[in-house]
């Protein structure tokens, strides 16, 4: 639960935030206790729950709705000719690129109309046109069932509503910056909110003259939403003509032989029922068992397990997946739980260089003062303040830092960069118990007479 006021991570169930003002049932005093947030880690187990129910939801969740969307309609249209053999890879975007400048100007809007809350120009502005050909391409299938898998594409492919879900009532969906992969600029887009922290890089390219996404990675997923539709879709077209099937090769066969198995295995994971989620994978063959996306779906029904099955999964996992993209992500939740505070540091370095994102070090210092750590608790979050000045929640814990360091000159300035950049209400400190020291200290009588 997040405080929709001062956006700290709150425990279901209490009864009101550590701020006295956002689950209070009348309108706060001026004698509340002060706003701030309560010192939890940013990422914890059911955030990183959450985070891999998001792999699921906005990855291969989307891409299971575009393949019953499409495919399903036309089960059994195939041409009658055998078809020629499955190519395994996504086609690659071979378009029009836009220039740097149009790509930052897109990304700029893009992100204005998020922020507002207008999360459909994120779907209004994908490609579905070009990215469903690329899925589609090296399959030779019956015409129908390609305009039946397109129809869906267009229909069921709605990010927004997904991403809405996870974000909260207090999330947001930012822009980072604006880089190039692959001779490909790309735009990188935070999501940070009640479901946790992940990121999309959206791929861009033009058609008709106007920039477009062409496809989105995933960074939990650790690949593309086009790759993960890609995958299923070969599997669906095999399921519908199994001359498909011997034309299959390698891990797209074992898929297919084993999509059933796969498919309940997300079944149970998503209803609650982990032990029988693996019950089933431990069925699959070990090629499959070692697939990404079967690893995430485990993953995420590990998470209601108990705590030592649970990490013991997460090893098992970061094994599999060694070196990939998704894996910092996806080993923060084990490091932070066993308290392995070096190995999480050494995860957000690594993180950021891709990332180049200060939140992370919202994340730090989170790490850092759960653990006492209070001094590069405070290194952690001046940086993110430098980074970026709007992040309230990182002026709150330099508050809280500052207390327990008992540097009550900083105090006094914290807190008036929270009354002056946010309009924060400072009053209550002298009924606060967290600030004794501070009230009875020169640096509070000097920073009271200069309260406004």
């Amino acid at each position: 639960m997040i405080c929709p006021k001062c956006r700290a991570p709150v425990t279901p169930g209490v009864a009101r935030c550590s701020c006295g003002a956002a689950f209070v049932r009348r309108p706060a005093s001026p004698g509340a206790p002060l706003a701030r947030p309560a010192p939890r880690p940013v990422v914890r187990r059911p955030e990183t729950k959450a985070n891999v129910g998001l792999i699921v939801g906005v990855a291969s969740g989307v891409a299971v709705l575009f393949l019953i969307g499409g495919g399903v309609v036309v089960v059994g249209a195939f041409m009658r000719r055998p078809p020629a053999p499955a190519e395994t890879q996504l086609g690659k975007y071979d378009g029009q690129r836009p220039t740097l400048a149009e790509a930052e100007a897109f990304a700029h809007t893009l992100d204005e109309q998020t922020a507002a809350g207008r999360l459909e120009s994120l779907d209004q502005s994908l490609d579905l046109e070009g990215l469903g050909n690329r899925i589609m391409s090296g399959i030779e299938v019956d015409q129908r069932y390609r305009d039946g898998f397109m129809r869906g594409l267009r229909t069921r492919a709605l990010l927004a509503p997904q991403i809405v879900t996870a974000l909260g009532a207090t999330g947001t969906y930012r822009l980072l910056r604006v880089h190039e992969v692959n001779g490909q600029h790309c735009a990188l887009f935070r999501m940070q909110g009640e479901k946790g922290l992940n990121y999309h890089d959206l791929q861009l390219g033009k058609r008709k003259g106007q920039v477009v996404i062409t496809d989105i990675d995933v960074f939990l997923a650790g690949e593309t939403i086009g790759s993960i539709v890609r995958r299923l879709y070969i599997s669906g077209a095999a399921e519908a003509n199994h001359t498909i099937v011997d034309r299959l090769m390698g891990k797209e066969r074992v898929l297919f032989n084993n999509l059933p198995k796969v498919q309940e295995m997300q079944r149970l994971g998503q209803s609650g029922d982990a032990p029988g989620a693996m019950r089933i994978y431990a069925q699959l063959p070990a090629e499959l068992q070692r697939e990404k996306y079967v690893l995430l779906v485990r993953v995420g029904a590990a998470m209601e397990l108990p705590e030592a099955e649970y990490l013991r999964v997460l090893d098992e996992t970061e094994r599999h997946l060694q070196g990939d993209p998704a894996l910092d992500l996806i080993s923060l939740d084990a490091l932070i739980l066993r308290k392995k505070y070096d190995q999480v540091d050494k995860a957000l370095d690594r993180l950021n260089r891709r990332v180049e994102d200060p939140w992370l070090e919202v994340i730090r210092g989170n790490v850092h003062f759960d653990a006492g750590r209070y001094e590069p608790a405070t290194e952690a979050f001046l940086k993110a303040v430098k980074g970026n000045k709007d992040f309230e929640v990182a002026w709150w814990a330099l508050v809280n830092t500052s207390l327990k360091r008992k540097k009550y000159a900083d105090t006094a300035r914290y807190l008036t960069e929270l009354q002056t950049r946010f309009k924060a209400d400072v009053s209550g400190v002298e009924e606060d118990e967290d600030y004794v020291e501070f009230v009875a200290s020169p640096d509070y009588k000097k920073w009271k007479r200069g309260i406004k």
